[in-house]
């Protein structure tokens, strides 16, 4: 069996997201070592059931990466780390996330490079040193891998035009995707407490981009609404303080629907800039599966969930889909428009473009 050296720049003990269910997927065919960065502040374990993997956490020093000098004992005990374990391993393939993994993967590997670019990262708010520096990691990077994931066609386009055209051939759509159980809600009538306030729901990682303007001023619109954020909290991000927000932390993936099941409509409250632009959201999927109505501010990468979701463009139109999608007693798409959706965009189904062109590569 094929062995992959799979390298995640955030934990494995963090929410569930695309660099967990692609490992587990790969799983499934090749010998897979993760290496995981191991986050002290969330408490929560992935158990994960496939029996080819293998997780080592990265314990880097905490509280130093943002000071300057002292950030690169982190980074040179990741070297180290990194060296060891390919020496260990032996992989036929190496998996990365970060343009800065290239810095870590030794020149005397011959092996098959794969980077998973998941987001567009010269898009997040850095200084003009660091999106350098990012950027000529990311340019040695693509030029060092035989194949470049890429998550929508924005990132993909964005790519080409940042890069040399000779990695045009590298690079392969390999979109986010749906794991887990088809859940069918929508044989249980939608029974509303007279005076209960209808719940409105985020799960992800509350971050900068969320849209908090939006969010308290449609609280001070509407009094019969309330808000439900599940998942942890980027560094240094404030969730507004309002009685009708509730953000009770991280939630396993595995338990996310006891958790969401009485809510009456999700939400994807996204600033559109150009991160967003790029993002093809993994929540989105999810939330098909709850069978419930969905909120999402509209952008090209996401006109395609048009069947599933009411998107918004502005204030007004945020107001009229939270109406529409919470106040309303009819679900938007019916079951089998969601089955439809979800068999054809399961993570196995990205992970096998994946795992063929890992093939085709070391075939030659």
């Amino acid at each position: 069996m094929k062995k992959i050296l799979y390298c995640m720049h955030v934990g494995w003990n963090w929410i569930k997201q695309r660099p967990h269910f692609i490992a587990e997927e790969l799983a499934k065919e090749y010998d897979v070592t993760v290496i995981s960065d191991y986050n002290y502040r969330v408490k929560t374990h992935h158990n994960s059931k496939a029996q080819n993997l293998r997780i080592k956490n990265f314990y880097k020093i905490p509280k130093i990466d943002s000071t300057k000098h002292l950030c690169k004992v982190n980074v040179f005990l990741r070297k180290l780390y990194y060296l060891k374990c390919i020496k260990s391993e032996n992989p036929d393939c190496i998996y990365v996330m970060t343009p800065e993994a290239i810095n870590y993967i030794p020149d005397w590997y011959t092996g098959v490079v794969i980077y998973d670019c998941m987001d567009d990262m010269l898009s997040f708010d850095f200084t003009q040193k660091k999106y350098n520096q990012l950027y000529e990691a990311e340019n040695k990077l693509i030029n060092r891998s035989d194949i470049v994931c890429v998550s929508s066609e924005n990132l993909k386009t964005k790519l080409q035009k940042r890069y040399s055209k000779s990695y045009n051939n590298k690079y392969i759509l390999v979109r986010n995707g749906y794991s887990g159980e088809n859940i069918s809600l929508s044989d249980v009538p939608k029974i509303k407490k007279e005076g209960k306030r209808h719940t409105i729901c985020y799960f992800g990682t509350i971050a900068s981009w969320m849209n908090c303007e939006y969010i308290i001023k449609s609280l001070q619109d509407l009094d019969d609404i309330e808000y439900l954020l599940i998942g942890p909290k980027q560094t240094g991000v404030k969730v507004p303080s309002h009685s009708r927000i509730k953000c009770p932390g991280s939630i396993a993936h595995e338990d996310l629907y006891e958790a969401t099941k009485d809510v009456d409509a999700f939400i994807m409250p996204f600033v559109v800039d150009d991160l967003i632009l790029s993002v093809d959201p993994v929540k989105l999927y999810e939330y098909i599966n709850f069978d419930k109505n969905i909120v999402c501010v509209k952008y090209p990468e996401v006109e395609r969930f048009s069947k599933f979701v009411y998107f918004y463009s502005d204030y007004i139109s945020y107001i009229d889909a939270i109406k529409k999608a919470a106040f309303g007693t009819e679900i938007k798409y019916s079951i089998e428009e969601k089955n439809r959706f979800l068999e054809s965009n399961t993570w196995s189904v990205r992970a096998k473009i994946v795992s063929k062109m890992i093939d085709k590569k070391m075939k030659k």
